[in-house]
């Protein structure tokens, strides 16, 4: 045992497997190469330096990262040469060989190496991929010959870890600064790199009084913004607009409640926004983008799958309908009730262009008391506004999904409720929100508005109480129906009121406004991946997103990817199935659309 202990061999075996694997860190630059042509560095000394190093620095991470966790326990462990150097080699090659083909990966569809992605990759890649592997393993042993007289030297570890170390602190902290600041030359580049995560802390800087988000979107480098964006290899739309006519027929007010669910809208729950639905267009199975604020309003405004999100808010980059809504409308009024800066992330995105923006309601709170204030604001604008302009607005409840109301509402007790006091107190929410928006299209129809507005009242995601029976609750946490479907109606002039059934979404919504309420010729994959709400054709496959996963959702079958890279298939009741079927067509249309809008002009 002591001579297992002091073996001599241990501290040269050290050495030599760091060795190697600092010859596979700068290895990693040459192929890792590829990321960067498909993420252009950016223009200016503080952008172009971030690039560069967080870059450098993360692949070097990769490599250390590997050794510490893998190699140097297995060195002390087991300090024998004929174990630790074919496995430092085998190890180092591998770890060369995915991130190469990682770059490949990336460099078609924006999506880095997973389990789920690797099972849509033709039989050639791995071919490929292994070939790389065997190529690298041959360099890496003729690379240990040359130092296999080397000695044990602190210096040759502590240096490149330290090198790392800086590099990432540097990294992260340029990132905190520009996301806080909404400098796009750094977060247009922080989506490039696998397994990397740049820290942000724009919401605690907020609570602690460190940021003046408002002065800080005020300051933004706006040429740094063009350039950035002139850099990206984001095609988006495909092609240019073209308009029937530059003017549109009606006014535009979109109301969405945070975490409304698709069975909550009832006589007895909801009478205001019943009665209105009777007489509009609703949808019965409607499904947002995401089962998070960010990535269900992203779908809402964008039309795209939120795995789109990191591009356009890293670029600043907000999308066609609201490019065109700041075209066509004079009087434009966003108000939200929490902030839109975390976690709904809209402020560097789809309001990116907006100027004063209000980025929440201050001085309240609760959460209806907040929801009571907008609504009064609203009013105030109808009330004062320009007779002859037309309008866009957007008002972001927020009370069901911090399941608030008013005092009085406590005793209040609906069809549903018993179920437990948190699905009581988001039922109250939900009849407050409703006594809300009832005021609101009781205005409009008073000041003859209703008649000339196209309202559209829907939900950013939903919300579960374990509906599944599978212990997900809350958002964010699942992708079944409960999470993830949520009720739309739109009151639309002219349009005769009717229910549809077929499978909808919120990049529906998007193409139906573009294209019938702004009269854009293209077609509607030019800028989002739905089609018109009224085609009545069913979406036969939706990528939903939330914070940190995403999922394929089918009819019949959900695919969920996760962060770690292991992905699981749930049914249509979301009962994990342990014998799947991955529909490859399905996962390869899914990932063919998240790259497409890095394609190029078509």
């Amino acid at each position: 045992m002591k001579k297992w202990l002091t073996t001599p061999e241990r501290p040269r075996l050290i050495s030599q497997s760091f060795g190697i694997i600092i010859a596979c860190a700068i290895a990693l630059l040459v192929a890792g190469s590829g990321f960067l042509s498909a993420t252009p560095i950016p223009k200016g000394v503080l952008g172009t330096s971030y690039a560069i190093i967080a870059w450098g620095s993360h692949l070097g991470l990769i490599a250390i990262a590997v050794w510490a966790i893998v190699l140097l326990p297995l060195t002390l462990l087991v300090p024998i040469k004929k174990v630790v150097i074919p496995a430092t080699i085998i190890i180092s090659a591998g770890v060369l060989a995915t991130v190469l083909l990682d770059t490949l990966v990336y460099s078609e569809n924006r999506f880095h190496l997973s389990p789920l992605i690797l099972q849509i990759l033709e039989p050639t890649t791995f071919f490929f991929g292994i070939g790389y592997w065997i190529i690298f393993a041959v360099f890496f042993t003729l690379l240990t010959k040359r130092m296999s007289e080397w000695k044990p030297n602190l210096i040759r570890r502590i240096v490149p870890i330290s090198l790392i170390v800086a590099g990432q602190l540097f990294t992260h902290l340029v990132h905190i600064w520009a996301d806080a600041n909404y400098y796009t030359p750094v977060t247009s580049f922080s989506s490039a790199l696998p397994l990397f995560a740049p820290a942000t802390a724009k919401k605690m800087m907020m609570k602690m009084g460190m940021l003046d988000v408002e002065k800080a979107r005020r300051m933004q480098n706006l040429a740094a913004l063009a350039a950035a964006q002139d850099a990206s290899k984001l095609t988006y739309p495909l092609n240019p607009l073209v308009r029937n006519s530059q003017t549109v027929p009606y006014n535009l007010l979109l109301i969405e409640i945070d975490a409304w669910r698709f069975d909550c809208l009832s006589p007895e729950l909801t009478p205001n926004l019943y009665r209105l639905a009777e007489r509009s267009s609703q949808f019965l199975t409607h499904f947002s983008g995401g089962n998070s604020s960010r990535a269900g309003n992203f779908s809402l405004f964008y039309g795209l799958p939120g795995t789109y999100w990191k591009y356009f808010d890293g670029l600043q980059k907000p999308p066609v309908l609201m490019n065109l809504i700041q075209e066509s409308y004079h009087d434009i009024q966003i108000l939200p009730s929490a902030t839109i800066v975390r976690p709904a992330c809209m402020d560097k995105s789809t309001f990116a262009a907006i100027k004063n923006l209000r980025l929440e309601t201050k001085g309240f709170e609760t959460p209806w008391q907040r929801d009571s204030v907008i609504t009064e604001d609203w009013l105030s604008f109808t009330a004062s506004r320009a007779q002859g302009n037309k309008f866009f607005g957007f008002l972001y409840y927020d009370c069901p999904t911090a399941e608030n109301s008013p005092p009085e509402w406590k005793n209040r007790r609906y069809s549903q409720s018993g179920r437990s006091e948190k699905f009581d107190n988001y039922l109250r929410a939900v009849n407050y929100n409703d006594s809300l928006i009832g005021v609101i299209i009781e205005d409009l129809t008073a000041k003859q508005l209703l008649d000339s507005t196209v309202v559209v009242i829907t939900g950013d995601h939903s919300q579960e109480y374990d509906d599944s029976k599978q212990g997900f609750n809350g958002h964010g946490s699942s992708f079944s129906k409960w999470q993830m479907q949520t009720p739309l109606i739109i009151s639309w002039p002219g349009k005769t009121p009717a229910t549809y059934t077929h499978r909808t979404s919120h990049n529906d919504l998007v193409a139906t406004l573009v294209s019938e309420l702004f009269g854009v010729k293209n077609k509607p994959s030019d800028y989002c991946s739905g089609q018109s709400l009224y085609a009545k054709k069913s979406w036969s496959w939706l990528m939903g997103e939330s914070y940190h996963n995403y999922a394929i959702i089918e009819p019949l079958q959900v695919t969920i990817n996760h962060p770690g890279g292991s992905f699981e298939i749930r049914d249509s009741s979301y009962k994990q199935i342990p014998l799947y079927n991955l529909n490859r067509k399905v996962l390869t249309e899914a990932m063919a659309e998240n790259g497409r809008f890095f394609g190029g002009r078509k």
